[in-house]
């Protein structure tokens, strides 16, 4: 996404750019879980990534690491950041840099078109660390269009397909994305 002809938070094709090495290759554990899909469509309900106490923890992990990327596709649609930045703890700097773009443009009346991102293949890859899980997905980004406020457009970023690892973590009842890396 550019502003004012500076690209700014590498955006879609870097959402999330750097993660601390989390796993170590003796600890770690590749689980595949079943295959999930997410392709958002603008709604008016929330999605809610508070798990009961008792579910199994690699599964709510997942489902919360796909509600991150369905708020995502609804920021992005709607340009309304609230139901995103339920979905990841304030020290995602990532995160936090591609909410506050969007908001960004809301202000300044741009619009978007496209760039859903459609996840696959999620695996949780660390399960070592107390409340923490590691979760490595396949994010398919559609094509991506910025437009100023008179429909102009500004640029066009294509599509790609990207594996992301997200770190979550669990808050009370809640896992969140806390880290979001290549």
């Amino acid at each position: 996404v550019y502003e004012n002809g500076f690209k700014l938070a590498g955006f879609l094709r870097g959402l999330g750019q750097s993660v601390h090495s989390y796993t170590d290759d003796a600890r770690r554990q590749d689980t595949p879980i079943p295959t999930s899909s997410v392709v958002a469509t603008p709604t008016t309900s929330s999605t809610s990534s508070t798990q009961p106490p008792t579910a199994d923890p690699d599964i709510a992990a997942i489902q919360s690491a796909l509600d991150f990327y369905e708020a995502f596709n609804r920021a992005m649609t709607t340009l309304s950041t609230d139901a995103f930045r339920k979905t990841f703890v304030e020290t995602c700097q990532v995160c936090s840099k591609d909410a506050d773009t969007i908001d960004q443009m809301r202000r300044q009346g741009k619009s978007l078109v496209g760039g859903n991102v459609t996840t696959s293949n999620p695996t949780v890859l660390d399960r070592s660390a107390s409340g923490k899980r590691l979760v490595r997905l396949t994010a398919s980004i559609a094509e991506l269009t910025v437009k100023d406020p008179s429909g102009k457009v500004m640029t066009t970023v294509a599509p790609s397909t990207i594996t992301r690892d997200l770190l979550l973590t669990r808050e009370a009842n809640a896992w969140k994305v806390e880290l979001v890396g290549p």
